[in-house]
């Protein structure tokens, strides 16, 4: 159960009840719960809450072996065929609330790219980001290490990239954590 406080008890902070005993005992909390180190791990665990998402990807679209978890796992490209690179782009956490020096909102996203050999098509590239899209609905909620993570707006596929006869087709994926 969340309240307010009214502008005449002082603050207008948000309080969990239960947790915090008035303005002051929940200022302390909060500073003792939400220390620069944590906030470090916060992103780790959007990304982690994130990557345990794309890891239940069904196995009838992609194997697991052809994803690329940036920093997670080893991986070579497949000769042929199609992989998915994940890349996640945190940005700088927001405080939500002025006189709450802990609540902020950690906004950003994760890449995933789809890639494929020259020679395939853009077809099976454009079905596959599709899956990845769908497999993220706007609204889904993830959580990792007590963080949920909400995904903010409807991936959709950006234009597709030709590199070294590669080719491209990045499908962000924006989210949110309010920690």
């Amino acid at each position: 159960m969340v309240r307010r406080l009214r502008p005449q008890d002082g603050a207008a902070l948000r309080l969990h009840e239960g947790r915090c005993d008035g303005v002051a005992g929940h200022r302390e909390r909060c500073r003792g719960r939400s220390t620069g180190k944590d906030r470090r791990m916060s992103n780790a665990a959007i990304r982690a809450a994130l990557n345990a998402r794309m890891e239940a990807f069904p196995a009838g679209t992609l194997a697991q072996d052809r994803i690329s978890y940036q920093g997670w796992k080893d991986f070579t490209p497949p000769k042929d065929g199609l992989w998915i690179e994940l890349a996640h782009f945190p940005s700088e956490p927001r405080r939500l609330f002025f006189a709450d020096g802990a609540t902020r909102r950690y906004a950003g996203y994760m890449q995933a790219t789809v890639c494929s050999r020259r020679g395939l098509g853009t077809k099976a590239i454009d079905t596959l980001a599709d899956a990845v899209a769908t497999h993220f609905p706007e609204g889904q909620r993830m959580t990792d290490s007590g963080v949920t993570v909400r995904v903010i707006a409807e991936p959709a596929p950006l234009s597709v990239v030709e590199d070294d006869g590669i080719l491209m087709l990045p499908v962000p994926i924006r989210y949110e954590a309010i920690i």
